[in-house]
């Protein structure tokens, strides 16, 4: 089983708090065939697991096995009250058995 996690942090630091995340797990996926479509074949999320850890950094991640797959990137935005927002993305994978 692989599991893929997308966090965001408001500095460059594997110990910055982790302010938002994404969590796909490779077992999660399904397959169905599609009756609307013959020969189509969907492949899908189950709906959202309980008890998937929730990490306070990206350290904490990497202490419970997670593995970087690249430096943090930086992305920047306007909000609504026209102040620049900085966030930095960070992709993270490991495996399990």
């Amino acid at each position: 089983m692989t599991q893929v996690a997308s966090v965001c942090t408001n500095r460059p630091t594997l110990r910055a708090k982790i302010e938002g995340w994404g969590f796909e797990d490779s077992d999660l996926l399904v397959r169905k065939a599609d009756p609307d479509r013959p020969g189509h074949i969907h492949i899908g999320s189950t709906p959202s697991p309980n008890g998937i850890p929730h990490y306070g950094t990206v350290l904490e991640m990497l202490a419970d096995g997670w593995d970087l797959l690249g430096p943090p990137v930086d992305t920047s935005w306007t909000n609504e009250d026209g102040e620049k927002v900085d966030q930095w993305d960070w992709w993270l994978t490991r495996k399990r058995t």
